[in-house]
């Protein structure tokens, strides 16, 4: 279901910052975005004939979000359109973008712990956040998606999975 643009962590960059993303024509569904992924995506030509992007966050350290503000303000200025930003936390990610100058309508955001959204060439997505333990001074989480016939947990940074049975 996903590929990935990089499975290093924070400090081991030669591998990539941890994102993947699921391509589908025109679409493009990404988790997270630390420093390095801006640079692979301009890279693997990922944006090429994209018009949908939505960008899953699972937490707000660097190397998940440190490029993110590039990402946005290619999309916005360059492609031509907003990317969907998706993160239970609203207060944090809006702040966050104050921070770097990411204006409102650079982007659109749906914050919410449960999240369904219908999204061309993937239809119907469904998104279950779910608190991960990673540190004690930022939220992290992982995250269930659902879609067609599909059902994945990615788990961020997580230390632990959780004891629910996502069967």
């Amino acid at each position: 279901m996903f590929d990935f643009i990089g499975n290093g962590s924070a400090f081991n960059t030669e591998r990539g910052n941890n994102s993947a993303f699921i391509k589908k024509n025109s679409s493009m569904i990404l988790v997270d975005c630390g420093g390095t992924v801006f640079h692979r995506i301009k890279q693997l030509n990922l944006l090429q004939d994209i018009k949908n992007l939505y960008i899953i966050i699972t937490h707000t350290h660097p190397d998940h979000i440190g490029s993110l503000g590039d990402l946005i303000f290619y999309c916005y200025y360059i492609l031509k359109f907003k990317p969907t930003i998706i993160y239970p936390n609203k207060d944090i990610i809006t702040d966050f973008f104050n921070i770097i100058g990411v204006g409102d309508e650079m982007y659109e955001l749906v914050s919410d712990n449960k999240v369904n959204l219908t999204a061309p060439e993937f239809g119907d997505l469904n998104i279950e956040f779910i608190p991960a333990s990673h540190v004690g001074v930022i939220p992290a989480y992982g995250f269930l998606i659902g879609m067609s016939d599909n059902l994945v947990y990615y788990s961020g940074d997580g230390n632990k999975l959780p004891e629910k049975n996502y069967k």
